[in-house]
């Protein structure tokens, strides 16, 4: 019997250490190859022992690697959470960089939008400077789109008198009392060196002296110069820094400085363009010694006058005057004499005149007078007054007294003595030619009638082909 449970409890120990080391095959191996009997105490103490013995076994083989996957389990969570916080702080930078980016990219759309206007005002002013037929309107051109190019600001436009020694203000936007209507070259710093004049109150520039010195600390002076000659002064103002510096404005200061000359070149270009046809203009329609009009002129006002008096049905007078024995002046005192002569009296004819009248030099000696509106009999008063004063002009040619001088007259008055131009113009020397005939100085008004009996034919075939 005690061999019996002897031989159990080895068994039991041989199932232990196959259990623990071999597993559940060899366990059924053993089994089988010890076939013998077992005591219930022997299989009592084996099950307990066996228990005791299986208990790490278990914890060893199964809950340790429970605990060993879940601490892995952890470490995958622990770098899962960190990739999370990663990624979230990515992503928040990210947003972070976007909402930059779009502050960036509407801030640049503002200032594009801004530089587009600027461009829309100047390419439509540059349109506008082109049409304008006179220095008038290129003002009223410049202070319109300059009012819009610089709303925060206060500008003029000056222009140089006849004297080139003086700068006027010709026109003003924004109400500023503090820019001048008038002063010298020597008062502007721009105009002193020929370039942008910038006063911004902080890079310690000598204010113009033709701003007020209270207010003087921010403005801009531009020079209108064209062809090397200066023509003018564009100057804007500022009450205060906010108003000078322009936020949507990111350019810096040369690319802002060649932005206001691109300005002033365009007003200079189109003043200068201006006063040259207004120049060519005059010298094409001007006598160049007594600066009186041109016979030219005088064929072409004549013609547009006559359309008017027909259109109101008002009269209108032409009168021819000559200087009597003209030519005897040339001989005696030269040709000098002869050319004071002949602008004193212009001088006297241009006293004489209304505004909507026209004097004009006829050719040599020889002046006529276009006199809207006015009928014969308050011509020929006019005339006589007129021919009376230029009996009494004194003039000294060198160290000379010139001895006084006569003017014979001849009127013709629309329609009584003509219906148009040649019929008027025919009158008017006929009538002047009797003056001469009858003794000179003296008016002489034509007939009543159009012309003589022999001029009729003449009249009819100018009046066929629209003379």
């Amino acid at each position: 019997m005690r061999k019996a449970t002897g031989t159990g409890a080895l068994r039991l120990l041989a199932l232990l250490i196959a259990a623990i080391f071999i597993g559940e095959r060899a366990i059924g191996m053993l089994l089988e190859h010890f076939d013998m009997g077992i005591s219930p105490f022997a299989d009592v103490f084996g099950s307990i022992l066996l228990t005791a013995t299986m208990f790490p076994v278990l914890y060893y083989a199964v809950f340790k690697e429970i605990s060993g996957k879940n601490e892995l389990l952890e470490a995958n969570e622990t770098r899962l959470r960190t990739a999370h916080n990663w990624l979230e702080q990515c992503i928040d930078d990210r947003t972070k960089e976007i909402r930059t980016a779009n502050a960036t990219l509407e801030q640049t759309v503002k200032n594009l939008n801004h530089r587009q206007r600027e461009m829309d005002i100047l390419s439509q002013m540059g349109r506008l400077l082109q049409a304008c037929h006179s220095v008038e309107e290129v003002c009223s051109v410049a202070e319109d789109h300059l009012s819009r190019l610089y709303p925060d600001l206060s500008g003029a436009l000056y222009l140089t008198d006849q004297t080139n020694k003086a700068f006027e203000k010709t026109t003003d936007w924004g109400g500023d009392s503090s820019l001048k209507s008038l002063f010298t070259f020597n008062e502007c710093w721009g105009l002193r060196h020929g370039r942008p004049h910038v006063v911004d109150g902080e890079s310690h520039t000598v204010a113009c002296k033709h701003m007020d010195s209270e207010t003087s600390n921010w403005h801009l002076c531009l020079p209108l110069t064209a062809h090397s000659e200066t023509l003018g002064l564009l100057c804007l103002h500022a009450r205060d820094e906010a108003a000078f510096v322009d936020e949507h404005d990111e350019r810096t200061l040369e690319e802002r400085s060649k932005f206001h000359v691109m300005i002033a070149d365009s007003l200079a270009l189109a003043i200068a363009s201006l006063r040259l046809r207004e120049s060519l203009e005059s010298q094409a329609v001007r006598d160049p010694l007594t600066s009186l009009f041109n016979r030219r002129y005088l064929i072409e006002t004549l013609d547009r006058e006559l359309i008017r008096s027909r259109r109101a049905e008002q009269p209108l007078s032409l009168v021819m005057l000559d200087i009597d024995h003209f030519k005897r002046i040339n001989d005696t005192h030269g040709h000098g004499a002869g050319d004071a002569l002949l602008e004193a009296v212009s001088t006297q004819l241009q006293k004489f005149v209304r505004g909507d009248d026209v004097v004009c030099r006829y050719g040599g000696e020889e002046f006529a007078i276009i006199l809207p509106g006015m009928p014969a009999e308050v011509t020929q008063r006019r005339v006589e007054f007129l021919r009376k004063e230029i009996k009494a002009i004194s003039i000294v040619y060198q160290g000379k007294q010139i001895e006084p001088v006569t003017m014979s007259a001849g009127i013709a008055v629309y329609p009584a003595q003509g219906t148009n131009r040649e019929e008027l113009m025919r009158a008017t020397d006929k009538a002047l030619y009797r003056s001469k005939q009858e003794g000179r100085d003296r008016t002489t008004v034509a007939h009543d009638s159009h012309g003589s009996d022999d001029d009729k034919p003449r009249i009819k075939r100018l009046q066929a082909v629209g003379a």
